[in-house]
């Protein structure tokens, strides 16, 4: 019997013997979204969200741990890993161009800081703890806006995965994503949703993808 068939409440976008995706609903820790009905220990985390964001949640067999978080690791340019983003007001940046390539740093003020500021040079964080370089890809999708949503949409592909790194651009362009109670102002939900995730598995080199609809 397939995990599918044991879930209850969460949707499985994608099921196969080494991995599994889930449609993680948003205010959900990553490590909570299977039941107790699937054994403990048969799949583990691949990756982590948000508790407030939605979306692709990758989980593998836990002998393929090591080898698919070093395949994230070294970021190639096969993995693709997309989020829909709702930000409160424009940016403007954007305004006459259809995308922009988006470097800089990000670094807490504190060791324990659960908020991490984001900056275009590294010299800009002097002080700040835990800083790495960071790059995505931001550009608009308005016709992606899902019906709910009350924000300026844009799409996003990482290619690197820092805690916070989408909301911490977001609100240095002035431009906090709605429902962001660290960077802007608490709602309903964060407009922050993961909603396509495509990989190639680092030992066999077979390509996988999954997209999550917003729910």
């Amino acid at each position: 019997m397939g995990v599918s068939s044991r879930l209850e409440s969460v949707e499985v976008l994608l099921e196969t013997p080494d991995y599994l995706v889930l449609n993680k609903p948003c205010r959900k820790h990553f490590d909570e979204v299977l039941t107790q009905s699937v054994n403990k220990g048969v799949w583990v985390p691949a990756h982590r969200l948000d508790f407030e964001t939605s979306g692709c949640l990758l989980f593998c067999r836990p002998e393929k741990l090591a080898s698919f978080r070093a395949y994230f690791q070294s970021r190639p340019p096969e993995l693709e890993k997309l989020y829909l983003a709702g930000a409160s007001r424009r940016v403007d940046e954007l305004e006459n161009r259809e995308s922009l390539e988006a470097t800089g740093f990000i670094g807490g003020r504190y060791r324990s800081s659960k908020k991490v500021r984001f900056a275009t040079e590294a010299t800009e964080l002097k002080g700040y703890h835990g800083v790495q370089a960071v790059s995505h890809r931001v550009s608009r999708a308005q016709a992606a806006r899902p019906d709910a949503w009350e924000g300026e949409v844009y799409r996003v592909r990482l290619f690197s995965g820092a805690r916070h790194q989408i909301r911490a651009w977001f609100a240095a362009q002035g431009a906090p994503l709605v429902g962001d109670p660290v960077y802007g102002d608490a709602g309903e939900r964060l407009e922050l949703h993961a909603e396509r995730l495509a990989w190639i598995d680092p030992e066999s080199r077979r390509p996988y993808e999954a997209t999550a609809p917003v729910r």
